[in-house]
């Protein structure tokens, strides 16, 4: 992802991603993730290697034309979340918690890495 820009249409898998992506850099591992993406006017898929080294940055779309592009993303925000509670070692998080909910998280910062 070297410089690459990827579209995904709805914040809340992105943010998923970027909190993914911050609870494996903490615990020192990395993870793949297939998500659908706007490319050219179509929907692709990427793979994003996401870990410890990761530099993901969201900004708002800038391209009109992207905006209208629905992504298939099925269960995906489900499963991200799943994923975040298997690295921070809590259930509830899958359950639907939200980000509000920080309390039902691992507080990852009391630990020296």
């Amino acid at each position: 992802m070297a410089g690459a820009d990827i579209a995904v249409t709805r914040g809340d898998i992105a943010d998923l991603i970027l909190k993914y992506a911050m609870y494996l850099g903490r615990v020192g591992t990395t993870d793949t993730v297939t998500i659908p993406v706007a490319r050219n006017g179509t929907v692709e898929h990427a793979d994003l290697l996401i870990g410890p080294a990761s530099q993901i940055a969201l900004t708002e779309n800038d391209d009109p034309e992207l905006e209208g592009i629905e992504l298939p993303v099925g269960d995906l925000a489900e499963d991200l979340r799943r994923r975040i509670a298997s690295v921070t070692g809590r259930g509830s998080y899958a359950s639907g918690a939200t980000e509000d909910d920080q309390a039902t998280f691992v507080n990852l910062d009391a630990y020296d890495y």
